[in-house]
């Protein structure tokens, strides 16, 4: 019965909703990136996290064949969303659309909205069956050289799966600032193994480890402040593989996670002075990091317990005194009712003995409105190592705060009020508020306010920037979802001031047109910034896993010209191969500069092959 309401509530979704499969898919996936990863814009987002969306939006995830090993390992899901799909296809069996991906508890329609670019529904089997063999030996490959004056910079990527059961993956990567291309200044290695159905994953070299909302374990990016509601509260992963050139922020050593009913047991050990050892050159001192969560799935929720410690060793090798350095145990929790959700966390400094809280809720109000709070404490005693909760200054210790949102779809306000425990006249408060307007089918203009208030700082105590963004795209564009499919040429123009130490802006003109096959686009941009405190990030289009954010000083131009293709070889109904090539070139130059300043000129050439 409850399937086949199910399936009523699906169906009937689809009548009412008929755009939702149509044009909701984000062409631009950098801005869905930013979405699911709570991020404040595209220049707030981590290099690694880009290059793990980048690498699933060319290789979508079929919801309706992998295992629960396979859709954790792409950390795109949190394990009670997994859980969820899990039981609804074994129930349901595959799942048809995207409205009906939206009715699962853990999903919803903006999210899944958003998770379009990086998933494909393709029908396998009948309700309560398998998912089907997908036993298959896929590769990848893909190398990058980047010539900037005379400097040169390298990266090398592979990856081989055979089906969700195997995955061996490496990168490594030089940059402009090393003396020699070889060996490589950065580099990283993973595998994973599970064995029959999925329960059992296996993971060793380098990987994520992301619970509850951050207080104790969690690797990789780490929010500064908050932005849109969905950065109120994180979506741990649990463990998952990582790819990315330089594995910074992760762990390396060997992982597992276990699946037994509503329960998913979890442990890793890990070398934190490994990684140091082998890419920095510096003395081979040992340490130890071993850790375990145990998390229980409900149909509305999930309860989870985390714990670690740390073991370093004295001295200059690995023949020292080991002592504990540093541990924590934390629980967490997840709970919706009606539209409303309550998150929190709790965390133990063993080393320190104090206690840090984080712990908020989302309610909607109707109307498309929704409202959050979020309050977080954290003392000064507590450790902020291998800790990525949200956070004001620069890392997860020393700071109490509370910050409250509304949203409207893409119309949202959010405030932020910090303060550090050890000084109380060091505080802080931010604003940020994003207002699209949709003037055309075919334009959007969207304004973005924000304000950071220091009143401990006598000079750079405000700093307020405006933006202001005009798109256009001939496929049609929404204020929330962004361009529609299908080949287009677009446009955007982009002004942005900053008032703090003095007044700076920026302002580009980007245009160009997208294929199926073939996508170019030019960008030419100017900047006054005299002050480096008030500096200006803006993002620059790029090939994927070449995350491109830089800072604008001085007074300047700049100019740039992005290419890709992609070419598939192979017989119909056969394997195939694709192949894309990306380019880009760009220059910089200083003319506006009291004093000659040097430019730069940049050619970046990069390959992938998917066999």
């Amino acid at each position: 019965m409850e399937t086949f309401c199910n399936r009523m509530r699906a169906v009937l979704l689809a009548i009412l909703l008929p755009a939702f499969q149509l044009a909701g898919q984000p062409d631009n996936v950098l801005e869905a990136i930013a979405r699911l990863a709570g991020a404040e814009d595209i220049e707030a987002l981590d290099p690694s996290e880009v290059e793990m969306y980048e690498y699933l939006a060319d290789h979508p995830l079929d919801l309706n064949r992998s295992s629960r090993a396979k859709l954790l390992s792409t950390g795109l899901f949190t394990p009670f969303q997994v859980a969820s799909l899990l039981d609804y296809r074994d129930d349901s069996g595959d799942i048809l659309s995207l409205t009906e991906l939206s009715i699962l508890p853990g999903f919803n329609p903006e999210t899944v909205r958003f998770l379009a670019p990086f998933i494909r529904l393709l029908p396998h089997g009948r309700p309560g069956m398998p998912p089907g063999d997908s036993s298959s030996l896929k590769s990848s490959f893909l190398s990058r050289l980047s010539v900037r004056n005379s400097e040169y910079s390298w990266g090398l990527k592979a990856k081989t799966a055979f089906g969700d059961a195997f995955s061996l993956c490496g990168a490594a990567s030089s940059s402009y600032s090393d003396p020699k291309l070889l060996p490589p200044s950065a580099w990283g290695l993973s595998s994973s193994f599970s064995p029959g159905k999925g329960d059992l994953r296996l993971i060793a070299g380098d990987f994520n480890a992301r619970f509850g909302q951050g207080l104790a374990l969690w690797s990789g990016m780490s929010m500064s402040g908050f932005s849109t509601l969905s950065s109120f509260w994180k979506r741990g992963a649990g463990l998952s593989q990582s790819w990315s050139y330089s594995g910074a922020g992760t762990h390396r050593g060997i992982a597992a996670d276990f699946r037994k009913g509503r329960f998913v047991f979890s442990s890793f050990l890990s070398f934190p002075g490994l990684r140091n050892w082998c890419q920095d050159g510096k003395p081979p001192r040992i340490s130890f990091l071993p850790a375990m969560n145990v998390t229980w799935y409900a149909k509305n929720g999930q309860l989870g317990i985390t714990s670690f410690w740390q073991s370093e060793a004295i001295g200059g090798s690995s023949n020292g005194i080991f002592y504990q350095a540093g541990g924590k145990v934390a629980t967490d929790g997840r709970w919706s009712w009606r539209g409303c959700t309550l998150w929190w966390e709790g965390a133990m400094d063993c080393y320190t003995q104090v206690f840090a809280f984080a712990g908020g809720a989302t309610i909607p109000l109707g109307g498309d409105w929704r409202i959050a709070a979020v309050a977080r404490f954290y003392p000064s005693e507590y450790s902020g190592a291998f800790a990525g909760a949200v956070h004001a200054w620069s890392k997860v210790s020393d700071e109490a705060g509370i910050a409250f949102g509304i949203e409207k779809r893409n119309i949202g306000l959010t405030v932020d009020l910090a303060g550090k425990r050890s000084d109380s006249a060091t505080r802080q408060a931010k604003i940020l508020l994003k207002y699209p307007v949709r003037l055309t089918d075919d334009c959007v203009l969207s304004f973005r306010l924000s304000e950071r208030y220091r009143p401990y700082e006598p000079v750079l105590g405000h700093r307020f920037s405006s933006r202001v963004d005009l798109d256009w795209s001939t496929a049609g564009i929404s204020p929330l979802y962004g361009e529609g499919d299908g080949d287009a040429w677009k446009s955007r123009f982009r002004f942005e001031s900053l008032f703090s130490r003095s007044f700076a802006a920026l302002s580009y003109i980007e245009a160009g047109r997208k294929t199926g096959k073939f996508a170019a686009y030019l960008r030419a941009t100017v900047f006054f910034v005299d002050n480096w405190d008030d500096r200006i990030y803006s993002y620059e289009r790029d090939a994927p896993g070449s995350f491109n954010v830089p800072a604008y000083y001085g007074r300047g131009v700049s100019a740039s010209a992005v290419c890709s293709a992609r070419f598939r070889f192979g017989k119909p109904g056969g394997r195939t191969r694709t192949l894309r090539i990306y380019s880009r070139a760009s220059i910089l130059r200083y003319p506006f500069m009291k004093e000659p300043r040097p430019g730069a000129a940049e050619f970046r050439l990069q390959a992938s092959l998917d066999i």
